[in-house]
């Protein structure tokens, strides 16, 4: 998958410096393709993680009924409680849906997860050698059984900022969480591309 990404990429940019980024399991993939990139002896300026674990690291085991109470008292806090629970039984309901009339969409999100759960089982990861943002939500943060995200850095080399951004994982990606996200990744990318510029000058 990574190999295959990265030869999509090289159509439109054949030379580095690269900035790649991914988004829960996109993140393991991304973390490969800048390590198949760097053997490659090209440049990954940054990586940007999103609300992923980190590959070859195992969560701590959690016991389920602290695990509940605590997403319980965090979604009561947040006088999100019904919200989550109507959502959890909507999503329940799409994948019986899917699995007994899904449509061609929805199976082949299903296929992609299927083979992201194969993947993650087998995957053993390098090191990067590079710089990283890592972005985690405020719902994982609230969650001390979530503390293990930050053991990235036992597989990134160089520096490692982590960001806390509100809402929940999927939540990220929606508004207005998602913009507060895209600007501190274009700060992140300005910051990368001017230490880059910086470092050809004292160069040449």
């Amino acid at each position: 998958m990574a190999s295959h990404y990265i030869e999509e990429i090289k159509t439109l940019k054949p030379e580095g410096p690269y900035f790649l980024g991914g988004h829960c399991a996109g993140s393991w993939v991304a973390f490969e393709m800048a390590q198949q990139l760097q053997a490659q002896g090209e440049e990954v300026d940054l990586l940007i993680l999103v609300d992923s674990r980190p590959p070859n690291i195992e969560p701590p085991p959690v016991n389920r009924f602290r695990y509940v109470a605590n997403r319980v008292s965090l979604y009561w806090r947040d006088g999100r409680l019904w919200h989550a629970l109507a959502w959890q039984l909507s999503l329940v309901y799409q994948r019986l849906i899917t699995f007994n009339f899904g449509n061609e969409n929805a199976q082949r999100v299903a296929t992609v997860r299927k083979a992201h759960a194969q993947a993650h089982q087998v995957y053993r990861s390098g090191t990067f050698d590079g710089d990283a943002l890592f972005f985690r939500s405020a719902e994982s943060a609230a969650l001390s059984d979530k503390d293990w995200h930050y053991r990235w850095s036992e597989l990134i080399s160089g520096d490692l900022k982590c960001e806390v951004i509100p809402g929940t994982h999927a939540g990220l990606l929606m508004e207005p969480n998602v913009q507060d996200m895209a600007m501190k990744i274009r700060a992140a990318i300005d910051e990368a591309l001017a230490a880059s510029k910086q470092e050809q000058n004292q160069v040449n």
